[in-house]
């Protein structure tokens, strides 16, 4: 885990570790997210050349929703950088 959070935020080890708990939390539930966004531009790349037009949809569906998490509140809408920033900052 605290290898994939180095990776993701170019953050030391020990910075990891030093992190706040509910930080800490937040940014490793935003990795899923960012995994797939990165599996999208891998497909995006690869076009696919040997699927199905229904798999793909399928496919790119599955990760578009998992690339951007709905934010749970009164309003739901893809979670923005903004409003990683803002969860991060307590506000």
């Amino acid at each position: 885990m605290i290898a994939r959070l180095s990776r993701f935020y170019s953050l030391k080890p020990d910075d990891i570790l030093n992190l706040d708990h509910d930080i800490f939390l937040a940014l490793a539930n935003s990795m899923p997210a960012i995994e797939a966004q990165e599996t999208m531009q891998a497909l995006k790349a690869a076009d696919w050349p040997n699927m199905k037009k229904e798999a793909r949809n399928r496919l790119f569906k599955d990760l578009n929703k998992r690339a951007n998490p709905i934010k749970m509140d009164k309003e739901e809408k893809p979670l923005t950088t903004a409003d990683l920033a803002a969860i991060l900052n307590g506000r």
